[in-house]
């Protein structure tokens, strides 16, 4: 074992302090036995012994990491207010109240913050509006972790200790808009007599929903129907 501690004999009072002669890491190690002798000075010198039970108490020094500093995620667009999107997870070594873990959505300038939750213990997003992928076809929030105490790093002036990650959320297509024309009437003259088979009007329509095939052309079909 690498000597993390020394002895420094105290000649006034016949006592010995024990150091720490390395940095200790609760998470590594987290007690110490240490044999200690004394012996006195004489021609035939005598000793004895004695055992130390270094106990190493934890420390808020490690940062709650998320497993991913990016996730993605979807939700169909219409589902209803609660729906869970994603669950985002972050790990921290520190015990105790120093590696209790605590979820945030950080407010964002573009308000994509406001239309989700997340479950401040297990780190479940889930939604506060019901989307259309019309109007917007996805969302970015910012999550943050939280340790339980005052850090122990430096600089954080006692603040717990934090990490950030993202979360792109996509809103899904369904087929929820009907395909419409231009105009509503269409009107188009002929000459009598004309081969079967003469283009009379192009007529076009639009569908807002995503389309489903390769070829544009394949967005609309349309039938003539009796009046």
């Amino acid at each position: 074992m690498p000597v993390r501690f020394y002895i420094k004999p105290n000649r006034v009072d016949g006592s010995a302090s024990i150091l720490v002669a390395e940095n200790l890491d609760y998470e590594t190690t987290r007690f110490f036995t240490l044999r200690v002798r004394v012996q006195n000075v004489a021609a035939v010198p005598l000793a004895s012994f004695t055992t130390v039970y270094v106990n190493v108490t934890d420390v808020n020094d490690n940062v709650p990491f998320f497993l991913s500093s990016t996730y993605e995620a979807t939700v169909p667009e219409g589902a209803q207010i609660g729906t869970s999107v994603a669950q985002v997870s972050a790990t921290d070594l520190d015990s105790g109240l120093h590696g209790m873990i605590h979820y945030t959505i950080l407010k964002d300038e573009s308000g994509d913050s406001h239309y989700f939750n997340i479950d401040s213990r297990s780190g479940t997003i889930v939604t506060r509006a019901s989307f259309d992928r019309e109007q917007k076809a996805s969302y970015l929030i910012e999550v943050q972790s939280q340790d339980g105490s005052e850090s122990s790093r430096p600089g954080q002036q006692g603040q717990p200790n934090t990490d950030t990650a993202y979360v792109r959320i996509f809103v899904t297509d369904v087929n929820d808009n009907a395909p419409a024309f231009a105009q509503p009437v269409y009107e188009v003259s002929v000459e009598e007599d004309k081969e079967v088979g003469f283009v009379l009007i192009t007529v076009t329509a639009n569908d807002e929903d995503e389309v489903l095939c390769q070829n544009e052309s394949c967005r609309c079909v349309c039938f003539l129907e009796p009046l």
